[in-house]
């Protein structure tokens, strides 16, 4: 398909500003917007949908519940282990993508 085309040399689209790295080395956790091009999400979109659609034998699932929260947002979770030994295209992301170096 033509995502399989996407380019494995770009870059990150912006720069981590050192607030966000602050926020990091505090929380242990940061929230990065916009750091990826659009291309490698959708890349990773489809390669979710295929992921979800073919679960591994360690995969989890759960749906919020409205009757038990009271809630009328809906929401979902889905987990697998080594997802990437068995799906190309998370083994893709992980090597090529920036991800490495944004880390």
């Amino acid at each position: 398909s033509g995502m399989d085309n996407i380019s494995s040399s770009g870059g990150a689209t912006r720069r981590i500003s050192e607030g966000e790295i602050r926020t990091f080395h505090k929380d242990g956790v940061v929230c990065l917007r916009g750091v990826l091009d659009q291309s490698w999400i959708e890349y990773m979109r489809k390669a979710v949908e295929v992921a979800m659609q073919f679960p591994g034998p360690h995969a989890e699932e759960y749906e919020l519940n409205d009757d038990k929260t009271c809630s009328t947002t809906k929401g979902r979770f889905f987990g697998d282990i080594d997802i990437a030994r068995r799906h190309r295209k998370f083994r893709r992301f992980a090597h090529e993508s920036p991800t490495a170096a944004i880390a």
